[in-house]
């Protein structure tokens, strides 16, 4: 941010100087890599989304944790669909270790999933911001934006 765009920003709320203090923090995280992949297949095919879920995947040799984030709730049930697919094939028993959720959702579903994931209960998550973004779930080593 521009120090003439801090400086409204403080004009606007009111924010004296003498009453408020600047904390910046970096966000360079040497544990954070961000990559962007061309899409290799049609958008609405999710086989994009596959490498998710190796076919090797198993409770004991299960993939690492995901969430994969969408722009709709029908994206977000189409590419848990395409997962569920890619489970089927491994075991129709690991069907349930991939979930979605949306704005349609409660909020006690969504924290259940949450915590079902934490605790490695389920590989991944596909939803919307409803999510939200600044979640903090160590455990999680993917994170995929499908779709801009």
């Amino acid at each position: 941010m521009t120090l003439e765009q801090e400086q409204e920003i403080r004009t606007l709320l009111n924010m004296h100087p003498k009453d408020t203090k600047v904390i910046r923090l970096s966000n360079d995280h040497p544990n954070i890599a961000f990559q962007m992949h061309k899409m290799c297949v049609f958008a609405n095919s999710y086989q994009d989304l596959g490498f998710m879920i190796p076919s090797d995947s198993s409770p004991e040799n299960p993939p690492h944790p995901f969430m994969v984030f969408t722009n709709s709730y029908t994206t977000t049930v189409d590419a848990t669909k395409y997962l569920h697919y890619r489970l089927t094939d491994i075991s129709p028993r690991y069907h349930n270790k991939v979930v979605w959720f949306h704005a349609g959702m409660t909020d006690i579903f969504k924290d259940d999933m949450i915590e079902k994931l934490k605790m490695g209960y389920l590989w991944g998550i596909a939803c919307t911001e409803v999510a939200g973004m600044g979640l903090d779930l160590s455990m999680i080593r993917i994170v995929v934006q499908y779709g801009a």
